[in-house]
């Protein structure tokens, strides 16, 4: 048992029997309530800790149907084909150019190639 369980059983133990002494409930009635109070306590603390999960599920559930209400992207009417759709990627060539260093200078080509073939990718960037 936790420490908050001591606190309701102490709270119900008193309680149960001070109306005892009272003479408002019988001694019967306090067991009755005691043994209840003892058999329903570990439950009902299990379902105030589950509360928080319950919480934070139902949040995430939120946040999902929020994403699933955006609408979606539009579709172009036909596909755009690879090779055709650009003209750096139908004239350029697929290598890295080879870097130039101190010993070995070669002239520059007589076409500037793409700027993506300058930053050494291998392809192009569509």
């Amino acid at each position: 048992m936790r420490r908050n369980d001591y606190e309701v059983v102490t709270t119900v133990r008193t309680l149960t029997v001070g109306l005892t002494l009272n003479g408002s409930i019988s001694l019967p009635v306090m067991i009755g309530v005691l043994i209840v109070t003892l058999r329903m306590l570990d439950p009902i603390s299990q379902l105030g800790e589950l509360a928080g999960t319950v919480q934070i599920n139902a949040d995430a559930i939120g946040r999902v149907r929020a994403l699933l209400a955006v609408p979606p992207l539009p579709e172009p009417a036909e596909p755009a084909g690879r090779a055709s759709s650009c003209a750096a990627c139908a004239s350029a060539t697929t290598t890295a150019p080879p870097s130039s260093t101190a010993s070995t200078r070669r002239s520059p080509p007589a076409a500037s190639p793409p700027s993506w073939a300058r930053r050494g990718r291998a392809r192009a960037p569509c």
